[in-house]
């Protein structure tokens, strides 16, 4: 989550995956994209986590509906 410390104040969920992404690959960790389930899981569970201590804030949209594919984006 270290891609938090230098993101804008405000960004959309779909871009701060992307951001991750970007950062596991400079640190050299694969990340395998395969589109299930569990694999959005797992970030939108840390996200919600951070909304829960307040370390975050959602503006629009919900971590947890765009991880379960109910659509729209989160930001």
């Amino acid at each position: 989550m270290s891609v938090l410390v230098t993101a804008p104040e405000q960004l959309l969920l779909s871009q701060l995956v992307a951001d991750l992404r970007a950062a596991a690959v400079d640190a050299g960790i694969e990340i395998a994209d395969t589109g299930r389930q569990a694999e959005r899981r797992t970030p939108a569970a840390a996200l919600r986590q951070l909304v829960d201590w307040g370390v975050l804030v959602e503006t629009e949209g919900q971590v947890v509906a765009v991880a379960e594919e109910r659509g729209g984006e989160s930001q």
